[in-house]
C-alpha cells in the first residue's frame, strides 16, 4: 500500500492509542476490588498473627487487662482515623472531579478516552486507599496521648504567665499538637491529591488547566483549612513557652512574654 507524500490532506498512518471497552472496564473495575479485598484480608491476617501473640504474653504476665484497653483504644483510632480521612479524601476528590469535567479534544477514538479516564479514576481511588489506611496507623499510633488524657489528674498548681492547670501542659498541649499534627497531614495530602487530578482531567481534555471559578472556590477552601491549621500551631506554640528550654533559663523570658 502506498500514499501519495504531496497531499498534506491524507493522514499519515501509525500505531493507534490503545482503548478498552464499557464492558471489559466493569469486569477490570471488580476484578480490582477483589484484588484490593485479598490485599485487605493478607493485611487482617498478619495483624491478627501479631495481636494473638501479644494476647499470650501479656495473659502470662497476668496484664490482660492493660493490653485489651490499648488494644481497642488503637483499633478505634485506627478504624476512626482511616474512615475520616477517607471520607475526606473521597468526597474532596469527588469534587475535583466533578467539577474539571468536560469535553475532550484529542483525536482519540472513544474505548482510548475510556482507557484514560478509567487509569485517572483508578488512580484517585489508590490515592485513598493508600493515604486512608496510612492516616489512619498515624492516628492510631497517639493512642498514649489519647489514653493519658482521659485519666489525667490535676497538679494543684497554675502557671504564673497563663493561668492555666500544669495538666494542661503535661498532657493536653501535647494532645492537641499531635491532633493539629494529623489534621495537617490529611490537609496536605488532600490538596496535594485534588491537585493532581485537576491536572490529570485536563491533560485527557487536551485543554489547558484553567482555573474556573468554581475549582477557585474549591482551592480556595482547601487553602483556608491549611492556613487555619498552620495558624494553630502558632496558637499551640506561645504556650510551649512556658516549657521553652532554649533560652538561658527555662520556660518563658521576659522577650517572650513582652
Amino acid at each position: 500500500m502506498s500514499y501519495d507524500l504531496t497531499n498534506d490532506g491524507e493522514p499519515v498512518p501509525g500505531p493507534s492509542f490503545p482503548g478498552i471497552s464499557a464492558e471489559h472496564l466493569r469486569r477490570l473495575y471488580r476484578w480490582g476490588l477483589i484484588l484490593a479485598a485479598l490485599v485487605l484480608l493478607v493485611l487482617a491476617l498478619w495483624w491478627a498473627i501479631n495481636v494473638y501473640t501479644n494476647w499470650l504474653w501479656f495473659s502470662q504476665l497476668g496484664l490482660l487487662g492493660v493490653y485489651t484497653k490499648i488494644l481497642s483504644l488503637r483499633v478505634g483510632l485506627y478504624l476512626g482515623g482511616a474512615l475520616v480521612a477517607a471520607l475526606v479524601l473521597a468526597f474532596n476528590l469527588y469534587l475535583a472531579l466533578s467539577l474539571s469535567r468536560g469535553p475532550s479534544v484529542l483525536d482519540l477514538s472513544a474505548d482510548s478516552l475510556r482507557l484514560l479516564g478509567g487509569l485517572v479514576v483508578t488512580a484517585a481511588a489508590l490515592s485513598v486507599l493508600v493515604a486512608a489506611p496510612l492516616l489512619g496507623g498515624a492516628a492510631s499510633g497517639n493512642w498514649e496521648a489519647l489514653l493519658l488524657y482521659f485519666n489525667r489528674v490535676p497538679f494543684g498548681v497554675a502557671d504564673p504567665q497563663f493561668g492555666l492547670e500544669v495538666s494542661f501542659y503535661v498532657v493536653t498541649l501535647e494532645l492537641l499538637n499531635l491532633v493539629r499534627a494529623w489534621l495537617l497531614a490529611l490537609a496536605i495530602t488532600a490538596i496535594a491529591t485534588a491537585l493532581a487530578l485537576y491536572v490529570a482531567v485536563f491533560t485527557v481534555r487536551g485543554v489547558n488547566l484553567v482555573i474556573t471559578p468554581r475549582m477557585l472556590k474549591h482551592l480556595a477552601g482547601m487553602g483556608i483549612a491549611l492556613m487555619l491549621l498552620l495558624a494553630a500551631g502558632h496558637v499551640l506554640s506561645v504556650y510551649e513557652l512556658v516549657l521553652s528550654a532554649g533560652g538561658v533559663v527555662a520556660g518563658a523570658t521576659y522577650t517572650d512574654v513582652h
